[in-house]
C-alpha cells in the first residue's frame, strides 16, 4: 500500500480461507452467512465430508473461489446465494467442484456476477463428481457461464440465465463442455442471448436443447 513515500506491505499467510471443512465430518450446514474478504476461497472442502449444504449466504471479494472442493466427499448442496467474485481473474470461480470430488452437487437458485474486478473466469466449473445438476441460477459477467471439464458425465444444466444482465456484464461463453468422453448429460432450456453452446464431449447420450 503506497502511502506518499511510504510503501506498506500486509504480511498474511499464502492460503487461506473464510471457512476451511477438513475433517471427516457428517452433516454440514451454513445459512444466512456473510463470507466477504475473507481469503483464497470464501469456503475450501479438503476432506472426504457426507454432506454440506450453503444456503442464502453472501461470497464477495474472495481471491479465487466462493466454494471449492478438493476433497472427494458426497453431497454438495448450494441455494439461494450471491457470489460477486473472483478476484484472480483468470482462476476465479463462483463454485469449484474439483476433480477429486465423488459426490452428486445440486446448484440451484444462486446469482453470481464475476465482472466486478475484471471478468472473472468461471461462473460453476465441474471437474469432478457425478449426477451434478445446475439449475435455476442467474449467472453473467464471466467467460464462461458454466464450464464443464472433459470426460465429466452424468450432470444436467438446465434453466439458468447465462447470457447477459443489466450492471452486471454478459458472459464471453455461456455453456463449455470440454474436449473428452463426457456423456449422459444435458444442456436444456438456458436463457444465453445468442451465446452459443460449446460442446465438446465425445458420448452420443446426451441433449442439448431449447437455449435461447
Amino acid at each position: 500500500i503506497t502511502d506518499g513515500t511510504a510503501r506498506w506491505q500486509l504480511a498474511l499467510p499464502s492460503t487461506y480461507y473464510g471457512m476451511l471443512i477438513s475433517g471427516a465430518g457428517s452433516q454440514n450446514t451454513l445459512t444466512m452467512m456473510d463470507f466477504t474478504g475473507v481469503g483464497v476461497d470464501a469456503i475450501s472442502i479438503s476432506a472426504a465430508v457426507f454432506s454440506v449444504k450453503v444456503h442464502q449466504s453472501t461470497f464477495g471479494q474472495y481471491l479465487s473461489s466462493g466454494i471449492a472442493t478438493t476433497g472427494a466427499g458426497s453431497a454438495l448442496l448450494i441455494s439461494d446465494n450471491e457470489f460477486i467474485g473472483g478476484i484472480y481473474t483468470s482462476t476465479g470461480s463462483g463454485i469449484n467442484i474439483g476433480s477429486t470430488w465423488l459426490g452428486h452437487a445440486l446448484i440451484k437458485g444462486n446469482f453470481m456476477a464475476g465482472n466486478f474486478w475484471g471478468t472473472s473466469q468461471y461462473g460453476v466449473v465441474i471437474s469432478g463428481g457425478k449426477n451434478t445438476v445446475v439449475q435455476g441460477n442467474t449467472i453473467t459477467g464471466f467467460v464462461y457461464g458454466v464450464f464443464v471439464v472433459g470426460g465429466v458425465t452424468n450432470f444436467i444444466v438446465d434453466g439458468n440465465m447465462l447470457g447477459s444482465s443489466n450492471g452486471y456484464g454478459t458472459n464471453t461463453n455461456s455453456v463449455r463442455v470440454d474436449t473428452g468422453a463426457g456423456n449422459y448429460y444435458n444442456i436444456t432450456n438456458n436463457i444465453v442471448n445468442g451465446l452459443a453452446i460449446s460442446d465438446a464431449g465425445t458420448g452420443v447420450n446426451k441433449t442439448i436443447s431449447g437455449n435461447n
